[in-house]
């Protein structure tokens, strides 16, 4: 899909974009009357699930669209003409003066039409409509129970620099203006002011050795190069990405397996042919600040838990190498859901550790992902590693793989990033991160960046914005999230809440019984102590609960980042019973209520509280309890 040519959107412009559920591919028939048949594949286009936008820069001065995005319309693997669909319902412009959208296929079904590259002038942001969840009580026991659950009203997103950094770009749900934006709201040259300080920052003091160095920037980091081989100015790739593409997986040229992908393509071409040439400018291995990472990893490798830095590359990477003992023991076996190719690649890849060289581990290591080429993507998760999970205890939140996620997490942010003390193992995340560069704390760094990316909330559509807050419905920034619970059918009395609400006192969103909570913002301009909890039970009582203003979960500031600290008692198997989780909602509760039986029965039960997840950046989730329905 591809907006028409010469649609640029001007400074401060904006377009709208309606996007239904899905587009029927077919037409009517006597079988089918809305001619989607169930049982046969490529009957709809799905449009909510997994939504990626790249977001593309175009010269003002030129008036005209980026090569790379020309080079996509012009594609010639597409339909010459516009694809038109039987039964109407395709995405549309609201208004269609200024923006029109072609829809393009490819003429050959058996292949995809080109999709942007990393080196093209592009910027990533991620979307999910209608986001789903687990359904819980899907199993063996209830085999006709969907696996998941769809919720129209609810939205998933983020801003994506887990590959590379290019635009400023921020995003908000549309129809919830309480959450504020995640990204970063800077203005496209002062952006690109902090990518060039980024790149200019010596990778080291003086005097500083290769291992020792606190201070580590991206002088000499790796850069696109474009078609013609030139180096792309203005755009830095993450190590994820540049070990993505410049490591070699080719079980069929096993002499650059595993190998940093050459400078150049050898002439005459060796048979059978290798990987070539390299993606970046500077070659990888030369880059100094890539050079220092890779020396570092092998030094804990070689030396030992000498250390805490040491101690978390050693984990992560022994977690990576069961997984890998993993992948090779049952590759054959093709177990349930890994959905290997056997037929067509008859062993694993690599075939065993002697063969998996170092740059692999690595190549895994910082995409955080597992060893499972060949195979479906849900074949030998890492949090399935043996060894790291129990299957017979799935809630369990202090099994193996947490504790070597949460190191992984430290090592992204080491030595302490969000405080501007940089260091060796991922310098592209204080690039993001970092309160010298450009300083976004809310968007993804690296690929499980989610406690302070990644946002799930009611909403109806997704708003965007480049270079700026101009269009935004709130121009504060995103803060953490207070989780309201309830238990929508209560055991003892059978009752049931049957509508909620958010900030009001009248409960008219129906409960959803898979879905008992909803969320708020602590909020900086609209605060979440201005907010009254609703509750409405199958007997049409009314329950209203609220923050008190003097008890606030977090107070946070537009100018900062990370909340200070509000008066919330921490967690612990007894809160239910602790007085002082009590005093954030007792007084408002007992003075909202009128019904004396909601407040002498209800009210005296509820209470609030924080839990640190002691990840990196010391994320502290907020909850409130409603309960259940009264007798």
């Amino acid at each position: 899909m591809a907006q028409r040519e010469l649609q640029r959107r001007p400074p401060r412009g904006s377009v709208t974009i309606t996007v239904p559920l899905y587009t029927p591919l077919v037409s009517p028939s006597p079988s089918w009357p809305n001619g989607i048949d169930p049982t046969k594949p490529n009957q709809v286009v799905d449009w909510w699930q997994g939504i990626n936008v790249n977001i593309y820069h175009a010269d003002i001065k030129t008036n005209a669209p980026p090569a790379a995005l020309k080079a996509l319309w012009n594609d010639p693997g597409k339909l010459q003409k516009p694809a038109t669909f039987a039964q109407g319902g395709e995405p549309h412009c609201s208004d269609a003066k200024s923006c029109n959208l072609d829809f393009y296929t490819s003429s050959d079904p058996s292949k995809s039409l080109a999709i942007p590259m990393g080196s093209d002038p592009q910027q990533l942001v991620e979307g999910t409509l209608g986001a789903s969840s687990a359904n819980t009580a899907a199993n063996a026991a209830n085999p006709n129970v969907p696996v998941r659950l769809f919720d129209a009203g609810v939205v998933d997103y983020d801003v994506s620099y887990v590959n590379s950094a290019y635009l400023p770009v921020v995003m908000e749900p549309f129809g919830d203006d309480l959450f504020g934006w995640v990204g970063t709201p800077a203005r496209i040259s002062f952006f690109g002011g902090k990518v060039q300080s980024f790149l200019t920052t010596p990778n080291r003091p003086p005097g500083c050795t290769l291992l020792d160095c606190r201070v580590f920037a991206g002088k000499d980091w790796p850069l696109y190069k474009d078609s013609s081989g030139a180096q792309v100015v203005g755009k830095v790739p993450s190590v994820l990405e540049i070990m993505a593409l410049d490591i070699a997986n080719d079980p069929k040229a096993p002499t650059a397996d595993g190998q940093w992908l050459p400078q150049t393509c050898p002439s005459p071409p060796p048979n059978p042919p290798i990987p070539c040439p390299t993606h970046f400018n500077p070659y990888p291995p030369n880059s100094a600040p890539i050079e220092a990472l890779v020396a570092a990893w092998k030094n804990c490798r070689k030396k030992g838990d000498i250390d805490k830095f040491c101690t978390y590359i050693n984990a992560t990477t022994k977690l990576l190498l069961a997984n890998f003992d993993n992948y090779v023991a049952n590759y054959k076996n093709n177990l349930p859901d890994w959905n290997c190719k056997t037929s067509e690649h008859p062993n694993p890849h690599p075939i065993d550790r002697a063969h998996l060289t170092d740059l692999q581990i690595l190549q895994h290591l910082y995409g955080w992902t597992p060893f499972n080429q060949f195979c479906g993507a849900k074949a030998n998760l890492l949090q399935d590693t043996p060894g790291y999970y129990d299957p017979d205890n799935k809630a369990d939140p202090t099994h193996g793989y947490n504790v070597v996620k949460g190191q992984f997490d430290l090592l992204q942010y080491w030595v302490n990033v969000l405080e501007g003390d940089y260091g060796v193992f991922h310098p592209y995340v204080a690039l993001i991160h970092g309160p010298t560069f450009i300083n976004s704390p809310f968007a993804y760094a690296y690929s499980v960046d989610d406690a302070v990316g990644n946002v799930l909330t009611g909403g109806t559509g997704l708003i965007i914005g480049v270079g700026g807050l101009e269009n935004m419905p709130n121009p504060d920034h995103f803060t953490p999230e207070i989780h309201v619970n309830f238990a929508t059918k209560s055991l003892s009395n059978r009752n049931t809440f049957d509508y909620y609400g958010r900030c009001t006192d009248n409960p008219t969103t129906p409960v959803n019984p898979n879905f008992a909570s909803f969320s708020v913002p602590v909020g900086i301009t609209k605060l979440a102590t201005n907010c009254i909890f609703s509750l409405k039970d199958n007997k049409k009582r009314i329950y209203l609960l609220q923050i008190a203003k003097d008890r606030p979960a977090a107070v946070c500031f537009a100018a900062k980042a990370k909340c200070d600290d509000g008066s919330w008692v921490e967690w612990t198997p007894e809160i239910s019973g602790d007085e002082a989780a009590r005093l954030p909602v007792s007084q408002s509760c007992v003075l909202l209520n009128k019904d004396l039986n909601i407040r002498d029965q209800w009210c005296q039960f509820r209470f609030a509280y924080q839990r640190h997840r002691h990840d990196a950046t010391d994320t502290i989730a907020y909850h409130v309890d409603l309960g259940e329905p009264i007798p």
